[in-house]
């Protein structure tokens, strides 16, 4: 590859004979036009003979600088590619990646980390594993898996473990089982409701009976269901109510005659942690994704208090677009760092 000054030199050559003018010249580079101006008479002299003549109208192309100009494009153009390929090459990386997570957050996030995956870092193999809070603590403490995302708060959190969302649990129902009060339900209803839980250890009926716990009340359980589908089929049947957050509910829920209403006087939230293996360093890999995993996880963050599905915000979705963008890096420049826009595909 040519010394970087004289790259410059072509660079500013090239430039000043697109835009026709010192001025348009330093403005595409990003360079004063003192600077411009001499390198464009560094080049000439290197060469020995003149390639640009000013005129009324700016600067025009002298013969000898039309036939130099297509050399002088080209090798500008093959040097930009060249940087491009080798700072792409410096943020691929290869390997596995395996995430342990609860049923609710891999609900949300799953297909905006594939997505990133596959346009980002297509050589990295993403594997989940589903399980409930407690698997997952495990995973991270024997290594088995390089990020986790588990529900905590209880005091027995991981050491290389940070709060990421906290999610605020809607009473989830037929309207006629849902007793509103102004839009919201009382805390005191809550716990006398024919409720729907997963059963224990699963980190969602924990978080659900510490709350209960805390306000000295004896949750009324009638039906004990793990699986996300299948507690929403028992929903529809309209005979019990669940306590689940915003991002559990599918699209349409409030037009099948349901309502998802917050507590009023307390909200009854609960806090999603991440975290990392505990006795081995993290990987490359999953250091490139963690950031990702982060944003994602703020789909599932407290929005604006809402009265009915209807007011939901469809976050999933709006997690999934946020994935398309390198998330790990600052945004790359519209035009090449050489001062060439990349040419169409």
């Amino acid at each position: 590859m040519l010394p970087a000054n004289e790259l410059v030199q072509l660079v500013c050559f090239v430039q000043a004979a697109e835009a026709g003018s010192i001025a348009g010249a330093a403005v595409r580079i990003g360079m004063g036009q003192a600077a411009v101006s001499s390198n464009l008479r560094k080049l000439e002299a290197n060469l020995g003979t003149s390639l640009l003549e000013r005129t009324r109208r700016g600067l025009s192309l002298t013969p000898a600088g039309e036939t130099f100009v297509i050399d002088a494009r080209e090798i500008v153009r093959r040097a930009s590619l060249v940087r491009g390929d080798m700072r792409r090459y410096g943020k691929a990386v290869a390997g596995a990646l395996r995430i342990g997570l609860p049923p609710i957050p891999a609900h949300v996030i799953a297909a905006g980390l594939m997505r990133f995956a596959s346009r980002e870092h297509p050589d990295v193999q993403v594997a989940f594993l589903e399980g409930y809070s407690s698997d997952v603590r495990g995973w991270l403490e024997a290594g088995s898996i390089d990020i986790g995302l588990f529900y905590g708060g209880s005091g027995r959190d991981l050491p290389f473990a940070h709060p990421v969302a906290t999610e605020e649990l809607l009473v989830v129902g037929s309207a006629h089982l849902v007793p509103l009060s102004g839009g919201d339900v009382e805390i005191g209803d809550v716990f006398d409701l024919p409720l729907v839980l997963p059963g224990m250890p699963h980190g969602h009926r924990l978080a659900i009976e510490r709350l209960a716990n805390e306000a000295r009340r004896k949750l009324n359980v009638v039906l004990e269901v793990d699986s996300l589908p299948a507690l929403l089929g028992v929903l529809r049947l309209g005979e019990c109510v669940g306590l689940l957050p915003r991002a559990a509910l599918p699209s349409g829920w409030a037009a099948q005659g349901m309502t998802a209403a917050p507590v009023r006087g307390r909200s009854l939230t609960r806090t999603l942690m991440m975290g990392t293996p505990v006795r081995r360093p993290i990987s490359r890999v999953a250091r490139k994704f963690l950031p990702v995993v982060d944003s994602l996880c703020g789909a599932l963050d407290m929005g604006d208090r809402a009265a009915s599905a209807s007011g939901i915000p469809d976050r999933p979705s709006q997690a999934i677009q946020a994935a398309t963008l390198p998330l790990h890096d600052a945004a790359e420049p519209e035009g090449d760092i050489l001062g060439i826009p990349p040419e169409d595909a």
